[in-house]
């Protein structure tokens, strides 16, 4: 299957026919995703969580062997949150479709640097957005991880919370510890490629 299937808000891709014929035609999975206020933190969407109609629709893409792209954070990251970035933790959807998938996914992490620069988050503006592609060269890098071979860990985690939870909190927890791994690996990759990217930006500076 040579192209990827990928998870995207409905509130940013889905605003209009346009955007929605676009992302549709570009295999996109609208999910309804929990949305605050960047600046007053003021809840605007409580989304569907990891059950929604979305999610199952990807677990069965993952089980007739399909390629799913997500963003595991679940929201824009902005320019000055990036000091802190380690600490958004990925959205538990990420570990239900471990858990849950008939064969375990492998996974890959992907973790880019630059794109603030290139295509900022401020409000949308078709023809900066172009000129910014089209004008002075920019740096991007991207880092892909090593695979991660979720079998065997995937059934450590359940055996641990078979024993040490009850029955109505276990599949939260296995969610949980199970995107607690990827997160740990994301990040780990994100702290390699940011070197990269500065000693990139460096070389090109001094040219």
């Amino acid at each position: 299957r040579r192209y990827r299937w990928t998870l995207t808000a409905v509130d940013i891709c889905f605003t209009t026919k346009l955007h929605s014929f676009f992302f549709n035609w570009g295999k996109g999975i609208p999910v309804w995703r929990t949305v605050r206020d960047w600046k007053s933190g003021k809840l605007i969407s409580k989304g569907g969580g990891v059950d929604q109609p979305s999610m199952n629709f990807s677990l069965d893409l993952l089980n007739r062997g399909d390629w799913i792209h997500v963003f595991p954070q679940g929201r824009i990251i902005h320019p000055y949150e990036r000091d802190t970035e380690t600490d958004i933790r990925l959205r538990w959807g990420v570990g239900r479709l471990i858990a849950e998938s008939k064969v375990p996914p492998i996974i890959l992490p992907i973790w880019h640097c630059g794109f603030d620069t290139l295509n900022p988050s401020d409000p949308s503006d078709t023809l900066k957005t172009i000129t910014y592609i089209l004008g002075k060269p920019q740096c991007l890098t991207i880092g892909v991880g090593e695979p991660l071979d979720m079998c065997s860990l995937r059934k450590e985690i359940q055996d641990i919370c078979d024993d040490h939870t009850v029955s109505d909190n276990r599949r939260s927890l296995v969610h949980a510890r199970l995107t607690d791994i990827v997160q740990r690996k994301l990040y780990a990759l994100k702290a390699k490629t940011d070197k990269e990217h500065q000693a990139r930006l460096c070389s090109l500076y001094t040219r």
